[in-house]
Parts: C-alpha cells; sequence; structure tokens
C-alpha cells in the first residue's frame, strides 16, 4: 500500500499486483488503457486534431477518421466530466482517513474524486501516484518477461 497525506486527510492506494483484488487491477488498467489510446482532456483532443491534419495532408484519410473517431471520444469525456486518467487513480484507493472504500464502477470512481477533491486533491498529486504505480508495475513486468524468455532457452 501506498500512503498519500492530502492537507491533514490519509488516503491509501494499492500500489502492487501482488496484493490488490483482481478487480481493482482489471478496473486500473481499463481506464489506464483509455486514458493512453484515447485520452480524456482538450489537450488530448487538440493532439488527436493536429494528427488528423496530419494524415490527411499525407493523403492517409483512414488513419484521419480513426484519429477523429478517437478525438470525438476524448471530447465526449471532457464533456461528460468524465477523465479516464482520473477514474484509473480513484480505482486504486483503498481507503480515505481509514475508512475502506469500495469500487464497483465509475460511478463509484467519481464519488471518490469528488469527496478527495473536497480534501485538496490535485492533479499533481493524481500524476505522480499513478506514474509511482506504473513505474512499479513496469518493473515487475520486465522481470516476469525476462524470467520466461530465459526459460524458453
Amino acid at each position: 500500500m501506498r500512503t498519500l497525506k492530502i492537507n491533514k486527510h490519509t488516503v491509501k492506494l494499492y500500489d502492487s499486483i501482488e496484493t490488490m483484488p483482481i478487480t481493482v487491477f482489471h478496473r486500473f488498467n481499463l481506464y489506464a488503457a483509455i486514458d493512453a489510446g484515447i485520452g480524456g482532456t482538450i489537450e488530448d483532443v487538440d493532439r488527436r486534431l493536429y494528427r488528423a491534419k496530419q494524415f490527411i495532408q499525407h493523403k492517409q484519410y483512414e488513419n484521419a477518421v480513426a484519429e477523429l473517431d478517437n478525438m470525438r471520444q476524448a471530447m465526449a469525456f471532457v464533456i461528460e466530466n468524465s477523465n479516464p486518467e482520473l477514474l484509473s487513480f480513484a480505482s486504486l484507493v483503498y481507503s480515505i482517513d481509514g475508512k475502506k472504500v469500495e469500487v464497483t464502477g465509475e460511478a463509484d470512481c467519481k464519488e471518490i474524486l469528488e469527496q478527495l477533491n473536497k480534501k485538496g486533491l490535485t492533479i499533481g498529486v493524481v500524476r505522480e501516484a499513478i506514474a509511482g504505480v506504473k513505474k512499479k508495475w513496469t518493473a515487475k513486468w520486465r522481470s516476469i518477461s525476462r524470467h520466461k524468455k530465459n526459460q524458453g532457452k
């Protein structure tokens, strides 16, 4: 578990594959994949529009259409106030001020984010926590991958 201090509040997060429930693992991966693939901010929308223009300039129309579809989805996330990066963070929350939280879906994630927002959670804290979890997981996956490669020899 990783402990965050937000003003005078304590938030515990799952940060290890070995100790987190399978549902938490799947939910985090789902939202992290959506964030990495589509995004959920106006910056992501802008990036998609820029890439679509590049594809059109290079007459790669199918790629341009795919970018525009992804841009539309990213814009929908912005409009719906449903940021996949924030949802992936919320899915990692184990407890707030000692009270265990139960996350079964997007509505629970949004409720957790609302609670933490009132306590002073910032985007910087979210991004640092997610980066730490991803770094730890990447190291673990690399270790597993190397182990499997060595077994095959």
